[in-house]
């Protein structure tokens, strides 16, 4: 049987699910048609088990903290967006959001929390519109 070969970096004996390799796509050497996978499910993320690292810190530590993380890195993606990834960043932020959205719609924050969502949501649909 012929070895296959990783199409950006030509490591052999990868299986066909391995190409590009784990390598590659660890140390972004691989840039993909389709980036959407860094938003919702990057690869970095994905641990030893099929949870989400999110889903376990929520477990670890609670809905409400997790929330607050949520915010925060929302804000994170917003600030950055113009001098680091642009509208992958603000769809990053929109992630967050909607993650956070998703966690308050189950349970009850405080309110101010849930102005600061609202202002950051606010914030990063008008970013996102702009860069459309």
């Amino acid at each position: 049987m012929a070895e296959k070969g990783c199409d950006n970096c030509k490591y052999l004996n990868l299986t066909a699910q391995d190409n590009p390799c784990r390598l590659c796509k660890a140390f972004n050497m691989w840039e993909p048609a389709d980036k959407s996978y860094m938003v919702n499910h990057p690869p970095h993320y994905e641990g030893q088990t099929s949870m989400e690292c999110i889903d376990v810190m929520e477990i670890a530590f609670g809905t409400e903290a997790v929330a607050h993380f949520c915010l925060l890195n929302a804000f994170k993606y917003v600030w950055r967006h113009q001098h680091k990834n642009g509208l992958e960043d603000l769809e990053k932020a929109m992630w967050y959001l909607n993650r956070f959205d998703m966690m308050a719609s189950e349970g009850c924050f405080d309110k101010g929390l849930v102005e600061a969502y609202g202002k950051l949501r606010d914030m990063a649909e008008t970013f996102v519109g702009g860069q459309k």
